[in-house]
Formats: structure tokens, sequence, C-alpha cells
């Protein structure tokens, strides 16, 4: 059985009143100790349980003594010095035992007193209002009183956290640039595998999953990334694959709500220029290209013009290329340059120098 903090301070109180505890005969109620009643667990927060009770005089009579033992849901006044799993020796001083309105209410921590989760527990209580007796037919404590009813150790359902890493770079098309990162906080009393998919909110239809092969993901490693999701509204919907005990009113899924925004303008283009033999000579913004050689052009000897030829394309992150036939066109009109196109997303520029 495992005792408390309190519990091992007060050994010798605890050899007095085990006595009380074990053998019910033994307890003989006082006219000043009234025996407790109305035992009741309020299990309501996960990972803890407040055991509430009421005695016959105030509460706020005397100070008294509390002697609590949790076990099974077998657990009786007789057995509870072999079936006991936690005993608590409470003070009045206490901070976790509070009065109020006519009642006592002592919380703890179930994993502190080795309690389990979802399991049926029972807990047994009487009250010490004298410590030391010379005669224990004469023995100052109420009689013991077993709880009517079990309890048990809620867990709470495991946490989903959405997190948009990076935004879309593209006002349609793939989304390409989005990153999207589910992570996953296992519930209180059960480590799960999980299975982790998106569904776009206006069409219904899940447009990504990862399941890792039917095994699913654990917590433990790490959250699960989703990339290139254009801008919309979405569910990140996880199911845990594993066997846990949950409440009933827990299905075992959890859908989380996301949004991913739309950028606010694309990346422009780039233009990517060639020589006529195909050597990549740069890149440049979208706008005006000067591809007026610097200096001087010097012609070969016995030439009479010399004509030098580009290829040029414009790339788009969002779009790919840009094959529009009019999608670049000459700033200057000059009988010496022209511009055309093949159309393979590619321009011919010709520049014709005449001496």
């Amino acid at each position: 059985m495992k005792m408390t903090n309190s519990l091992r301070r007060f050994c010798l109180r605890c050899v007095i009143t085990c006595t009380v505890i074990c053998t019910t005969s033994a307890l003989a109620k006082a006219q000043d100790c009234s025996t407790p009643s109305d035992l009741s667990a309020v299990s309501d927060a996960p990972g803890t349980v407040t055991l509430q009770w009421a005695t016959e005089d105030s509460p706020d009579s005397g100070a008294s003594q509390w002697i609590l033992v949790v076990g099974g849901s077998g657990l009786t006044c007789d057995n509870a010095a072999t079936a006991g799993v936690a005993s608590f020796y409470i003070q009045p001083e206490d901070p976790d035992l509070l009065v109020a309105n006519g009642q006592f209410r002592y919380t703890f921590s179930a994993a502190e007193a080795g309690l389990v989760c979802n399991t049926s527990y029972r807990f047994v209580l009487s009250r010490a209002c004298a410590f030391m007796v010379t005669d224990e037919s004469e023995s100052n404590s109420s009689d013991c009183v077993a709880a009517e009813t079990t309890f048990k150790i809620p867990s709470s359902p495991f946490a989903v956290d959405v997190t948009t890493v990076a935004d879309p770079t593209c006002l349609e098309g793939d989304g390409a640039g989005s990153r999207v990162r589910v992570a996953i906080t296992d519930g209180s009393c059960c480590a799960g595998r999980y299975a982790v998919a998106i569904r776009a909110v206006e069409s219904g239809l899940v447009v990504a999953r990862r399941d890792n092969g039917g095994a699913g993901f654990s917590a433990a490693q790490g959250p699960v990334e989703f990339a290139d999701l254009p801008a919309g509204d979405y569910h990140a919907i996880v199911e845990n694959l594993a066997e846990c005990d949950f409440p009933d009113s827990f299905s075992g899924t959890l859908e989380q709500p996301f949004t991913i925004a739309a950028p606010v303008a694309e990346p422009p283009a780039e233009i990517v220029l060639y020589e006529f033999f195909g050597r990549e000579l740069g890149t440049s913004a979208t706008g005006p290209v000067d591809l007026t050689p610097d200096g001087p052009l010097v012609l070969p000897p016995g030439s009479c013009s010399m004509t030098m030829r580009y290829y040029f394309v414009a790339e788009s992150e969002c779009q790919g290329q840009l094959c529009a036939p009019d999608a670049f066109t000459l700033a200057e009109q000059d009988p010496n340059v022209s511009l055309t196109t093949s159309g393979d997303c590619t321009y011919l520029l010709t520049v014709k120098w005449v001496p």
C-alpha cells in the first residue's frame, strides 16, 4: 500500500489507527466524534481525484484528523490493510483538504498515489478525534465507513496543435511553398499512435494523409508536416490508432480547424537570358531589360554589319514559363533590332550593328 509523506510523519499514529481501520469491531463511536457520511468521489479533472464526505456535527467544530484508504472496487473496512492501494492520514491544516458547504473535500494526484487511469476504485474513511488512548475499547475514533460507489480517474484526450510554418507563395495553383505542422500531445492516460489527414472545408475532400503505412505515428516522433497546400480553410483530422480506454464521450478522433492565408502578391517572374548557342548569361527581375552591350562594338575586318542573337524566357515560380506571344515587347522601335518568338516560350532578340 502506498503511503503519503504526511502518513510517514505520523507513523506512531498510523500504528494506532491501523487497528481502527482493519477491525471495525474495535471502533467505538464516541459521542463527540461522529461517523462520516455521504462519501463520494468527484473525478472532474484528468489525473486527479477529489473525495468528499460530511459529518453530523459542523465541519468546523474541532480539529479532526481523517484516516483514508483507497483500493480496488472490492475494498472494505475489513480488508483495508491488505487491499488498500494508497493511504492518507489527513491533518486539519492540510492544504489539499477544503471545507465548504458543510462538506470536506480532499484532492490528490492520481499518479503520486499510484492510481491508474480508468480503473475502478473505492475508498474507506474513519475519523480520528484523539490520538493517544490507554484503552482500545475507549478509542475516540469514529466507525469506519466505505463509499457505496466506485470512481475512476478520468483521462484527457490527446491534444492537437496546427501551425502554419510557411504560407503559400502563389495566389493559384498547387500552393508551392506552404508548410503546415501538426503536433500531437498524448492524453493523460494513454500514449497513442496517430493517423493525420487534412480535409478541405470547401470540397469536403481529404487532400492529404499520413498514417505511416497504417502503423501510425507516436507523439514522441514529433510533429507531422504537410507541404504545398493552397490557401483555404482546412481541418486536421487526427485519429488515435492505439487501443486506449478513453472516456465514453470521446470517440478517439479530434478535428482541429486551421486556415492557410492567401499571399498578398506572387513573386515576380525572372527573365533568363541565353546566348544563341544556349549558354545562360544570367537572370533579372521582371521589368525593362537593357541588352545594349557596354562600350563600342568592334566589327570584324571586312564586315559591314554584325548580328547578335539572344534567347530568353520568363520563368515564374507560380506559373512556370510564360508562353504568351506578347509577353515581351521592345521598349523602343529600332530598324536594326527585332524581337520574334518561336512559340516554345522562348524569344529571339536580333541586334544588327551597321558601321
